[in-house]
């Protein structure tokens, strides 16, 4: 009967640390706003992360995903604004009114070098 016991607790606690190990993170995704471009321009990133904007520029700066679902407001220098990452959030993103300065977010895997 011990020895059964003893199975069985070995059993769980090997079940409890599988499970434990494959418990998705979230990361935190930093992406500078250098003024007239996003570094880096594609951040690949899961739901439950998040997106820490820093404006790295001398101007005020806004970051709006391009249907208007979410946006830093308006960033000073050097201000840092963090987003969640949500599964139905635009994945595109624009720092200005005619859409020239434009960053991605990707739900897909980065890309191996």
């Amino acid at each position: 009967m011990l020895l059964n016991f003893k199975t069985g607790a070995i059993a769980t606690v090997l079940g409890v640390a599988t499970l434990a190990g494959s418990v998705a993170h979230a990361e935190e995704h930093i992406v500078m706003v250098l003024g007239s471009s996003y570094f880096p321009a594609i951040a690949y990133v899961d739901p439950g992360d998040t997106v820490r904007f820093v404006n790295a520029s001398e101007t005020l700066h806004i970051v709006s995903g391009s249907d208007g679902d979410w946006t830093t407001g308006i960033m000073q220098s050097y201000e840092e604004v963090v987003i969640p990452v949500v599964a139905d959030m635009t994945l595109t993103y624009f720092g200005d009114e005619a859409k020239t300065i434009e960053g991605k977010l990707d739900f897909g895997n980065a890309p191996i070098n």
